[in-house]
This record gives C-alpha cells, structure tokens and sequence, in this order.
C-alpha cells in the first residue's frame, strides 16, 4: 500500500472569495462552545491560537477523515478548492486529532478529480465529506459518480454555527497541527482569523469542518490506514 507521508499538500497561496448559497447570517449572533469561558460574538475570532507539535511528532498509526470545500464563488476567476485531512490518533495515551494534510488549489471542481483521487489512494477508506450549497453539492455528486464516494451534504446554517464544534475542540486543545508542515502557516493565519461574519478566506474553515463532521467526538472514527509514515513524500511499506 503506497501512503504519502504527512505535510504532502500543496498550497497555491493567494485569497479564495466568501462562497455563495453558504446562508451567514445575523452578525450579533452568539455560541458558546465547550471548553469556552465566554460567549464569542460573531465578528470576533472563534479558533484561539492552537496546539502544535513537529511532524516528527505525529503519530503514525490512525484514524482519517477529509473535508473538502469547492470553488464556486462570487469572483470565479478567483476560486479555490480545498481538502483538510485529519487523523486520530489511535494511541493508549493520545486520542487527540491532527491535521495531517491540507491542499489549496485554485482550480474549478472538475479539475478536482485528481486530487480528490490521490487523497482516496492515499488515504484509503477515509470518508470525504462536503457541506456547501446547491451548485457545490451537485459538482460533488457528479465526482461521485466516477467513484470518488463524496459524501455531500447541503449546508443548513451559516459558517459560524457550524464552525462552533470543531471550534470548541481547537479551543480545548485537542487537535494539533503540525507547525513545519509546509501548508501550517497558511491554514493556520486562515483558522485564527476567522469570524464567521463575511471572511474574505474561509474556504480551509469550512474544509476542516467538513472533515471534522466524520471523525470528531461522538461519531465513527473514520478509517484506519497503518504503517510508515515519511513526512512530504510517498512511503511504501507492506501491511
């Protein structure tokens, strides 16, 4: 089995626009999360700074799950797709999740097909999971039809609410992100610099939503992929 390594993803940099169909709302609503002290307004960050670790320090046996968020946007000629893959870990004494890939690419759906395809090799048996709008949703049911197994969801609330469950998690520390992953410092500016309230980038945000719908608390764990693991480049190893 051929498992590319951690920190493979690919950063294109630039701005995403806000997507459409995706229904922000009031901008004086307020969540309190668990692990929070205090309500947050929206307009104000919802990720505090987070938990990092090394990539040597990962783990290397765990569970998978990847989000997915496609370019169907106000400014087209500007669009990005995105996928957030985060692992937990399946240790005694560490159940925390990590995000282990991130890709931002300015491309149309479409021409998603090979990445979404490497992801699936990759990390085989992981749920890839989408919330968007009706256009989003229907890109991701025509990629499931060549077998991509997209689980694609129409999004019935606005970014903030749902970014509030994986926002608790982050805030409470118990997801990791590898700090010299060649994708952190782009994910992470766009995670603390959300507000749910008309964010000119947010499409790694919903990502990380999406993936967190699969293998977050009180869910299935997503799919087990085991072995050794190098970290920006494919390793090979028989299971």
């Amino acid at each position: 089995v051929d498992v590319r390594g951690v920190g493979a993803g690919a950063q294109d940099g630039g701005a995403g626009a806000a997507h459409l169909g995706h229904g922000d709302g009031d901008a004086t609503t307020t969540v309190v999360g668990a692990g929070d002290t205090s309500a947050r307004p929206k307009g104000g960050a919802v990720f505090d700074s987070p938990q990092t670790c090394s990539l040597g320090n990962v783990p290397r046996v765990g569970s998978y799950s990847t989000g997915i968020d496609l370019a169907y946007t106000v400014r087209t000629y500007s669009d990005y797709s995105t996928s957030v893959t985060l692992m937990r870990a399946n240790m005694p004494l560490d159940s925390r999740v990590y995000v282990v890939d991130v890709t931002r690419k300015q491309v149309r759906p479409e021409k998603m097909i090979e990445h979404i395809s490497a992801l699936r090799d990759r990390y085989p048996g992981a749920p890839i999971t989408l919330h968007g709008n009706a256009q989003e949703v229907g890109a991701a049911q025509a990629l499931s039809a060549l077998g991509l197994r997209i689980t694609a969801k129409k999004a019935t609330s606005d970014k903030y609410v749902r970014a509030q469950e994986v926002a608790a998690a982050w805030n409470a520390g118990k997801i990791i992100v590898p700090s010299d992953a060649p994708w952190s410092s782009s994910f992470l500016d766009e995670v603390t610099s959300f507000t749910g309230a008309g964010d000119a980038y947010d499409d790694q945000v919903d990502a990380l939503v999406s993936a967190w719908s699969s293998i977050g608390a009180d869910r299935g764990t997503g799919a087990k992929v085991t072995g050794t693991r190098t970290f920006g480049k494919a390793s090979r190893s028989a299971y």
